[in-house]
């Protein structure tokens, strides 16, 4: 009978992170919109490089969580997004058009609840 006070107790804790991060994904979203914005707005080799990285690390983030939470279609959308992300170097970064990427993303995160 102890088992299953353990159990319950566990399953709690995970509804109680699930919903954390449910409720902090609009700020993840956010900063992912930010770093894009940044990745629009660079100038050079070394700022785009630098706000691919952002848009990656955001990116990584979500998918993380998401996967864990049982989010799969964020978390694949996330792990997509950082794909492309890790992949960029050299002229591949200047011509990487990550908005569709990105914009998928936030669709899909939209229907979370």
């Amino acid at each position: 009978m102890s088992g299953l006070n353990e159990d319950d107790a566990i399953n709690a804790e995970i509804d109680t992170l699930r919903r954390a991060f449910v409720d902090r994904l609009p700020m993840r979203i956010e900063a992912l919109n930010d770093a894009s914005a940044a990745l629009g707005a660079a100038d050079g080799e070394v700022a785009r490089q630098h706000a691919i990285d952002d848009v990656g690390n955001v990116a990584h983030g979500i998918s993380g969580s998401a996967g864990l939470f049982g989010f799969q279609d964020l978390a694949d959308a996330a792990e997509e997004l950082e794909a492309a992300c890790e992949t960029a170097q050299g002229e591949a970064a200047n011509r990487l058009d990550l908005s569709g990427l990105v914009r998928s993303l936030r669709e899909i995160a939209s229907g979370v609840a």
